[in-house]
């Protein structure tokens, strides 16, 4: 047995001299530098690429079986070049690889520049040309068997990119995206132990002269991978770096950080502690991919407190001013899901300065469609509304003299409408606008294609119901609107205010409703374009600043001398029933049928307002239905049911108490009248004169004739027909 084994040594002894011996040899003897040409031959046959090989070549045997090579270019026949390397080397350990262990010292590459390129005509630079013999491709079964009846250790001492530059050229979008001093660090791979993994890059993304993302980018993270289901975990994930778009005024820097796992088998990638810090804006959550072939997302989003007027300015743009406040504060919660066309965000919080929005929202990733059911708690919209400016004509302000026409100044952009697709559902519990409140707000509207449709919009607001419908039409350049109002007990000189007439002379509770149309975006096109047909109604209210009993009075003291304190009046006049349609023909309103009660009397009239130029042009006719006014002034008898005319006219700014004139031409009737019936009292005087001279000869003719029983019964009778 000793001399057995001792054989056997010797056997093993020989064989490794002639091994070493041989690789000795060949290592002297053969040069591959000799078979350049057949290797690009080969390479040419079989993976039908152009391989060249510039540079020198240069390998070991034993114990590393290392291969270097130098300055290569690749790429297919007759198309643009798609990859230059001035050197990769790699050594395989030969012992360790006897054992049954892939023991590798170091893969280097240096100097890659790969060139990818896509033509206008859908050509590209990468894509192997068709051929007519197919490779025979192994099925996932035999690939999985293969691997684990034969599954051997890896060892990698370092993997190592550097200097390499990435091109992609896109000349059917005329994009062009660059990753330049791109390079990439593996120590200590093994696939059974977490290893260090460094990738570091400079990406530089441009539309034809226009620069839009030069980015750098640093990563960093600890890598376990495993072969078998193709699965790989980097822990502690940190990408860094700095952000600098086109138009920034200055670099923004990004961290992230996050656990990944990912596992083609189970088909999951997962971010877990997820962090994300852009300049200013900080947010935190998780996020799940599954079903890799129709992947669906599933995750959290918290992002943090912020300033949306610094974020804003820090990115470039800038705000508008706005209120004290405004567009301070802001902060979003929400969960997410979808998948490659669609995102969803449910148990949406949105905390914008002092206002609260709940529900949920989705985007459309391919189509753009935006969708959402929104509830807010209070909002007061005055706060996101340009301070007032001050006149710059002071001699004009102090006069009163300022110009008094409908600003042409667009109120609004409706440009973003014509590409906007969205079905919104919003609700506030309390909106504030021009200082009036608006409770239990409810909107529905749909957008598409430039058009824009509201099929509810209802509110309790100035002190009533609004229920409205409305549609913009953003397709042309001047948009065309709608709206169908439904208004009951509103306060007619809030709504009056709100329509930017100052000091309002009417307050009632009206009730509102019609269908009106406009066109374009400033008050002045707004005004002028405006069509339809309004109906007014109110049960009761006051006109301020003018009694019309007390300017009646007047009037008439001034013609018949009568007597009046017009200190005892008070200067508001009280207005009932009051009912009116108005048609409305390019912003000038015709009022064919006004009426209504005033104090002691019953008004109707008809009339036009001409909201572009602010004036109007009305008849009223008054007519007295009882005298209220004994302790102020007295009225004649005769006026009792009498229309007496107004004629109101003159501009919206022009004071109330001599906006209206009494017209005096009624003054001749009602003296005819009030002629006619002094003849009439006359007449009856004269016949109760003589009807008591008649009845007085008759009694005396009848008792110089008749008895006393006859004299009573005639008597009797006289007094029955004379009424005495």
């Amino acid at each position: 047995m000793r001399i057995l084994i001792k054989t056997l040594t010797i056997l093993v002894l020989v064989v490794l001299l002639a091994v070493g011996a041989l690789a000795a040899y060949l290592t002297m003897v053969f040069n591959p530098n000799d078979y350049r040409s057949e290797i690009e031959s080969r390479a040419r046959d079989a993976a039908g690429i152009e391989l060249k090989i510039n540079g020198e070549i240069g390998w070991s045997l034993y114990p590393w079986l290392a291969l270097d090579l130098n300055d290569l270019s690749v790429s297919y026949p007759d198309r643009p070049l798609l990859a230059q390397l001035s050197r990769a080397s790699a050594s395989l350990n030969i012992p360790a690889l006897l054992g049954g262990e892939v023991q590798v010292d170091s893969v280097l590459v240096s100097g890659l520049n790969l060139s990818l390129h896509k033509t206008k005509d859908g050509g590209d630079n990468w894509t192997a040309p068709v051929s007519d013999s197919k490779p025979e491709l192994k099925t996932a079964e035999q690939t999985s068997a293969q691997g684990s009846s034969g599954a051997m250790k890896l060892a990698i001492n370092q993997i190592k990119l550097a200097g390499a530059q990435v091109s992609y050229q896109d000349d059917t979008s005329g994009q062009h995206v660059q990753l330049n001093d791109l390079s990439l660090q593996a120590d200590r791979v093994d696939p059974s132990k977490p290893f260090p993994f460094k990738f570091s890059s400079q990406v530089l993304v441009t539309q034809g002269e226009d620069k839009l993302i030069d980015l750098g980018i640093n990563l960093d993270t600890e890598l376990s991978l495993n072969l078998e289901q193709l699965a790989a975990q980097l822990n502690g994930l940190s990408i860094s770096g700095t952000l600098k778009p086109a138009g920034l005024p200055a670099e923004q820097k990004f961290d992230l950080k996050t656990d990944l796992a990912f596992n083609q088998t189970t088909q999951l990638l997962s971010l877990k502690n997820l962090t994300l810090s852009i300049g200013k804006l900080n947010a935190s959550g998780e996020l799940n991919v599954s079903k890799f072939d129709t992947p669906e997302i599933a995750g959290q989003l918290k992002v943090a407190q912020f300033n949306p007027t610094e974020l804003a300015q820090s990115f470039g743009v800038t705000l508008p001013k706005l209120g004290d406040g405004a567009l301070s504060s802001a902060s979003l919660s929400s969960a997410i899901s979808g998948g490659l066309d669609k995102l969803n965000l449910s148990e949406l919080t949105i905390a914008l300065d002092q206002t609260k929005i709940s529900g949920t929202a989705s985007y459309g990733l391919n189509s753009g469609a935006i969708a959402a059911s929104l509830k807010g708690d209070s909002l007061n919209l005055d706060t996101y509304m340009p301070p007032a400016t001050e006149s710059k004509d002071s001699g004009e302000a102090a006069t009163g003299t300022a110009s008094k026409g409908w600003s042409k100044d667009p109120m609004f952009d409706l440009t973003p409408l014509r590409s906007l697709t969205a079905d919104l559902a919003l609700s506030f519990d309390k909106l504030i606008y021009q200082g009036n409140e608006i409770q239990n707000l409810t909107l529905k509207a749909k957008a598409a294609g430039g058009k824009l449709n509201v099929s509810q919009l209802t509110a309790q607001a100035m002190g009533g119901q609004i229920n409205a419908t409305a549609s913009v039409d953003a397709r042309k350049d001047t948009p065309l609107l709608s709206i169908s109002p439904d208004l009951k007990g509103i306060q007619i000189k809030q709504l009056l205010a709100a329509a930017s007439m100052e000091k309002p002379p009417v307050e009632a509770k009206v009730n509102l409703g019609g269908a009106l149309t406009t066109q374009g975006t400033s008050m002045h096109s707004l005004i002028n374009g405006l069509n339809g047909q309004m109906k007014l109604s109110a049960a009761e209210g006051v006109i301020q600043g003018i009694d019309m009993a007390q300017e009646l009075c007047q009037n008439i003291e001034n013609l018949t001398a009568l007597g009046i304190n017009p200190d005892q009046v008070d200067r508001t006049t009280p207005i009932a029933d009051l009912s009116s349609t108005f048609n409305i023909t390019n912003g000038v309103v015709n009022n064919p049928d006004f009426g209504a009660s005033i104090d002691a009397a019953k008004i109707d009239a008809k009339g036009t307002v001409n909201l572009p130029v602010q004036t109007l042009d009305y008849n009223l006719g008054l007519t007295l239905t009882d005298d209220l006014f004994n302790q102020s002034c007295g009225i004649n008898p005769a006026l009792k049911n009498t229309r007496i005319p107004v004629n109101c006219k003159g501009g919206f700014d022009a004071d109330p108490a001599k906006l209206c004139k009494l017209d005096t031409s009624f003054i001749g009737e009602v003296i005819k009248k009030a002629a006619g019936q002094r003849v009439q009292e006359e007449l009856d005087k004269k016949r109760a004169e003589l009807e008591a001279q008649a009845r007085q000869k008759v009694e005396e003719s009848l008792q110089n004739q008749v008895g006393d029983q006859i004299k009573g019964e005639a008597g009797n009778l006289l007094k029955g027909l004379f009424g005495n």
